[in-house]
């Protein structure tokens, strides 16, 4: 159990350094052709971390409010910077296993990741927001035993929530203030990431091979690890549930920083989402989880 995907938001920072991250991005914009208007730019910074996964570094130069209507409304503001990647993958490259549980542990070495890959220092992590948090749980189970509990939960409904539900695989179920996804982490680890580890894996180890090694010692060795990497995730049902800033800001009165989220209350969150979709108490979800390290 442990974290997935982040997104967090830096204090203010200097126009240098964001104009600096900045140049290295792509922009996406929209102009009026009659007037040559500039309606609305996005730039984005893609950046490869480990095993090439990827880390998205969004420069922002305007900060969005809620006006007495309740709409948000967006404004020029001092720059800063929202970052957001699966922590997970970021330093793994794949999210079979080897998660992180402490969310000021993961932001700091995220923090140093980016300050290597950027060539620029960034504010302490203490300072920054946590906009989208997700917590997720691995559940080992035989290949067939996941197939089934997913033809079971076909027949299950979420309270004001339409479920979205994709062959014997994943269930998605989105909200306006979390959004749970339970899948079967073979199919979508075959499918998202075994050929791009194999292929980084394999250059990793093209660098390294021995001087007397046979020709096709780098592909054995990739062949090996991603092969055990799927062995892995056939047996895995994953359950991942999306905290959405909208539900940080409510529960804590305000928008949170990195230490003030803790893993006890992530888990309070993943424990009471995962009971209201298989109708149990929190005691029975708890029972789960504890089965589960018993087994691994």
């Amino acid at each position: 159990m442990g974290l997935d995907t982040v997104r967090l938001k830096t204090p203010s920072m200097a126009r240098s350094i964001v104009d600096k991250i900045k140049a290295q991005g792509e922009s996406y914009c929209r102009l009026r052709n009659d007037t040559g208007e500039l309606v609305w730019e996005i730039t984005r910074t893609n950046l490869q971390g480990s095993f090439d996964s990827r880390i998205m570094v969004k420069p922002m130069y305007e900060d969005c409010t809620k006006s007495k209507s309740g709409k948000p409304e967006w404004h020029p503001s001092p720059p800063y910077l929202v970052i957001e990647c699966s922590i997970a993958k970021a330093f793994h490259g794949h999210n079979v296993f080897g998660a992180i549980e402490d969310l000021s542990t993961a932001a700091e070495r995220l923090r140093e990741l980016l300050q290597g890959l950027l060539g620029i220092r960034l504010p302490h992590t203490r300072k920054w927001t946590v906009q989208r948090v997700d917590w997720a749980e691995n559940f080992q189970l035989p290949y067939q035993a996941v197939q089934e509990f997913f033809e079971g939960i076909y027949h299950v409904a979420f309270p004001r929530r339409k479920m979205q539900k994709y062959s014997n695989e994943a269930v998605f179920i989105p909200g306006t203030t979390t959004t749970i996804k339970l899948y079967h982490k073979g199919p979508e680890f075959e499918k998202h990431d075994r050929k791009r580890l194999y292929v980084v894996l394999r250059g990793l180890h093209q660098q390294n091979r021995p001087k007397n090694a046979p020709t096709d010692w780098a592909h054995r060795q990739a062949s090996r690890k991603v092969a055990a990497l799927q062995r892995l995730a056939n047996n895995r049902l994953r359950a991942e549930v999306e905290i959405h800033a909208e539900k940080l800001d409510y529960d804590f009165g305000h928008k949170p920083k990195v230490h003030e989220v803790s893993t006890e209350y992530l888990q309070q969150v993943f424990d009471k989402e995962i009971a209201r979709l298989l109708r149990e108490g929190k005691d029975g979800v708890q029972t789960v989880r504890m089965l589960i390290h018993q087994a691994n």
